[in-house]
């Protein structure tokens, strides 16, 4: 199971399930303060369900606002790859310390 605020940029309905749980949580908040002062409900449960919440909140517009700032896929095709290594540019065989050789043979 991946995480579901892992923003995808190339799935365009990821932005979607990011607001529906975004949109979730404030619908949570809205029922939950509205109980905050029931006398039936322990105040320490709503309160931690709250901060729950508030989490999720938080995390989804924080998303979506940065989301704005992301590479376009246009901009992304205008980016030169760095490559580290003398040979065929990254390679997970190359040495960790990306001195192009083999890690095997040093």
């Amino acid at each position: 199971m991946q995480c579901k605020f892992g923003y995808d940029t190339e799935d365009p309905l990821h932005r979607k399930q990011i607001e529906a749980e975004r949109d979730k949580a404030v619908v949570e908040l809205e029922r939950l303060f509205e109980r905050l002062n029931d006398p039936n409900i322990p105040v320490e449960a709503v309160e931690q369900h709250i901060e729950h919440h508030m989490s999720i909140y938080r995390n989804a517009t924080s998303i979506l606002e940065q989301a704005e700032i992301i590479l376009t896929e246009e901009q992304a095709k205008k980016i030169k790859e760095i490559m580290p290594f003398r040979l065929d540019g990254s390679n997970p065989k190359d040495c960790l310390f990306q001195c192009g050789g083999n890690s095997e043979e040093e």
